[in-house]
């Protein structure tokens, strides 16, 4: 599917190549300046700590300003996104720092949906977010907007992120308007954890923004690189906690407008009560909401999880992997072109065969990375741990596969409520909801033979079954 833009982005780009992008400023040291000023950061961490939150940001925009390649509409939305990434890493960090009992929050036995991407996360995970008595879904915006804004006092929550997150949702609608016809998005709906991760400036999503082997070279290959993507995963634990701390206060407040509710009608029937009494009972009743909040199992899920595993259960250690396959042959050619729909927001001369082949290497190296870990552990003949899952099953009946995951993660059975809003949003969005999603393998030079070639195991293992 060929990417197209907004008439704007023409106007602008051809600006730039008239005038000149120099007057666009993307030193990292300014970025980094820029959002420690606006969060007076200084007042709160010494430069050691801030130098070590934003360790990786020169390294990426360094190798992005590298490439020569990007356009006039691409250095402004990079900048823009690059301040945006560290402001949400620091909110991160300052929430902590109020509140250091968040860091006390157990998150326990997660799912984590994992495995080649284009295989039917996206349905799946909000078929199970229908489920709001038992499931935990990580939303768009909040892999965006994990952290509240704090006051200059760290004591006023201010939640934003919502909004703030959906008037970014909705410009990237215009930028890309194939998206949605790949991937919809939608800010209350499970997304990708990619978005938290990169947050550390070292998720493997910044390798298919751009064409950065320098950049996949340091990730991959450098002992400090591999140890700066691990710790992107002690970072996504404090900010899910962050979101159950969050989930918890709106819970017991929820619980306390109901009791006051209650309360005045009880007066309003009764008379007044004694003023002791209103005390006691308030003690009580807020004992007893603390006693009835029970946090939710987490829903979790991103292709690029498979480069981590160690990560996640180092993390959490009672993570179960929901495992999902499909025919690389029809995975990668449709990955390439969803890629393909963002590079040329920042580039000026994209190649979609180029694209091909950063996504051929970045899948291979995730298929065999998360496939020799499972080999290292001892749950493969159990099944305590993996739960493998075709993509198939999931068009045919995904309801059934819903009950296997259930029963894997040792969940009660769907109840019949829960079942049958499941059933109105398969009604509701149809496969192909918003356009049909058209690609072959010879538009991003992928060898068909060759792919079957490298990945022999996984077909023998995964598919041809």
């Amino acid at each position: 599917m060929k990417p197209s833009q907004p008439w704007y982005f023409k106007v602008i780009n051809a600006f730039g190549r008239t005038f000149g992008t120099r007057y666009v400023d993307l030193k990292s040291e300014h970025l980094i300046r820029a959002v420690v000023g606006d969060l007076r950061l200084t007042e709160h961490f010494t430069k050691e700590q801030i130098d070590e939150f934003t360790n990786n940001v020169k390294f990426y925009v360094d190798s992005v300003m590298e490439t020569g390649n990007m356009s006039l509409c691409g250095k402004i939305f990079f900048q823009f996104e690059v301040k945006s990434i560290i402001r949400e890493r620091m909110r991160v960090e300052l929430y902590h720092k109020y509140y250091p009992q968040t860091a006390s929050i157990e998150i326990t036995d997660p799912i984590v949906i994992v495995g080649l991407p284009r295989t039917g996360s996206t349905i799946l995970s909000r078929l199970m977010a229908c489920d709001k008595r038992k499931l935990r879904p990580l939303l768009f915006w909040e892999t965006n907007r994990p952290a509240p804004v704090l006051s200059r006092d760290g004591k006023t929550v201010l939640r934003t992120g919502e909004k703030e997150a959906a008037e970014e949702l909705k410009y990237l609608t215009y930028t890309i308007p194939n998206f949605n016809i790949i991937h919809q998005l939608d800010n209350c709906e499970p997304e990708e954890c990619m978005f938290i991760l990169r947050q550390c400036f070292t998720s493997v999503s910044n390798l298919m923004s751009h064409h950065l082997p320098q950049y996949a070279e340091y990730m991959f290959n450098d002992e400090q690189g591999k140890q700066e993507v691990s710790k992107a995963y002690s970072h996504h634990k404090k900010a899910l906690q962050i979101l159950m701390a969050e989930d918890k206060k709106l819970y017991l407040k929820q619980k306390s407008d109901e009791r006051a509710t209650q309360a005045k009608d009880k007066k309003n029937k009764k008379g007044k009560k004694s003023k002791g009494k209103e005390v006691a009972n308030d003690e009580q009743n807020e004992g007893e909401e603390q006693h009835e909040y029970k946090p939710k199992t987490w829903l979790l899920k991103s292709p690029f999880h498979m480069f981590a595993p160690d990560s996640i259960v180092r993390e959490y250690p009672q993570a179960k992997f929901v495992c999902l396959h499909r025919d690389p042959v029809e995975v990668f050619p449709s990955f390439s072109s969803l890629v393909n729909t963002g590079r040329p927001v920042y580039s000026k001369d994209y190649n979609s065969v180029m694209t091909g082949k950063d996504v051929t290497e970045v899948l291979i190296r995730g298929l065999n990375t998360f496939e020799e870990f499972r080999d290292t552990q001892n749950f493969r003949s159990t099944g305590e741990k993996y739960l493998d899952v075709q993509y198939r099953d999931i068009l045919k009946d995904p309801i059934a596969v819903i009950e296997k995951i259930y029963q894997f993660a040792g969940l009660t059975p769907i109840d019949g409520e829960t079942k049958n809003n499941m059933l109105t949003y398969l009604a509701q969005n149809p496969k192909d909801k918003f356009g049909v999603h058209k690609y072959t393998l010879k538009e991003f030079g992928i060898d068909e033979s060759d792919l079957k070639s490298n990945l022999d195991w996984y077909y023998k293992k995964y598919v041809n079954i």
